[in-house]
């Protein structure tokens, strides 16, 4: 019972953040959704597909709404690339 109330309590703010990613990432609510549940999870979060789909739009934009700081990691490979 308890769990049942903290999951509606926490479903208004949760469908606020994704409606509000949604708006800045079009047609990626499914991807917003997992996003959302991993970070309430606590959990880590890789997000893999080729380039141009929005994966950092996506972590940017999440942060953003959620108030955190957002660690990047990029590769040395890629980051000599962008010197």
């Amino acid at each position: 019972m308890l769990l049942d109330a903290r999951s509606r309590l926490a479903a208004g703010p949760t469908e606020a953040v994704v409606a509000a990613a949604g708006q800045v990432i079009l047609g990626k609510e499914r991807q917003i959704r997992m996003a959302m549940a991993c970070i309430l999870a606590r959990g880590h979060l890789l997000i893999e597909d080729v380039p141009g789909v929005g994966k950092t739009t996506l972590s940017h934009a999440l942060a953003k709404l959620l108030g955190l700081s957002l660690p990047t990691a990029t590769s040395p490979v890629l980051a000599e690339a962008l010197r």
